[in-house]
């Protein structure tokens, strides 16, 4: 399970590089934490698809009710729905 975040975390790594640059990338990375991409990698599974035992699973949760927080939508899911919606 370790290896599978790795790779997922490296994926990460080098699609910021392509998208900023090294140097933009590390200056951007100063202030993330190891929960910050924990976060992140649930949440662009849960966007992509995968279903909340499969994120339960990588991140380790025992209890699928802490995994399920990252089904709470964000303020830009929020956002995003009420411009769908027209109001």
């Amino acid at each position: 399970m370790e290896l599978l975040f790795a790779s997922s975390l490296l994926k990460l790594v080098r699609m910021g590089v392509k998208m900023s640059g090294p140097l933009d990338l590390a200056r951007r990375l100063e202030n993330v934490t190891p929960h910050m991409l924990r976060h992140s990698l649930a949440r662009r599974m849960l966007e992509r698809g995968a279903q909340l035992p499969e994120v339960q699973r990588v991140l380790g949760h025992s209890r699928i009710s802490t995994t399920g927080i990252y089904l709470t939508p964000s303020e830009e899911d929020v956002r995003l729905a009420i411009g769908r919606a027209g109001v």
